[in-house]
């Protein structure tokens, strides 16, 4: 029952207002016609996430020799001194050889090594 027009249009937006064609089917029927649609909008909402995801991400290859740059991670000590805030936040090193897709191994540029990090 329609009591106003904010009813109305909150209806014709849900699709109540119209025969569905899940009422004239089976069960197993109406189940597969939910599971398509599930797909559709996964699918739909993978490609939304997708597109801003992608917008700023990007693809980092270094080849064995590059000079690179790490993060140092650093913590503040006041016995020595030091105070993270103002250390040096990158650091740099020389890639050794990848390890897997997304980590190499580095060495710093007197050719100590440093371990293995990601980009």
């Amino acid at each position: 029952m329609v009591l106003n027009g904010n009813c109305y249009k909150l209806a014709r937006k849900l699709q109540s207002l119209t025969e569905h064609e899940v009422h004239a089917l089976d069960p197993a029927d109406k189940c597969h016609i939910i599971r398509e649609r599930i797909k559709a909008n996964l699918h739909q909402a993978y490609e939304r996430s997708s597109q801003r995801y992608n917008k700023r991400a990007r693809i980092f290859f270094a080849n064995p020799g590059q000079e690179v740059y790490r993060r140092n991670f650093t913590l503040s000590d006041f016995g020595k001194s030091n105070n993270a805030k103002f250390a040096q936040k990158f650091l740099k090193c020389r890639v050794v050889r990848p390890v897997g897709n997304n980590a190499y191994e580095l060495e710093d540029l007197a050719g100590m090594p440093v371990g293995i990090f990601t980009p």
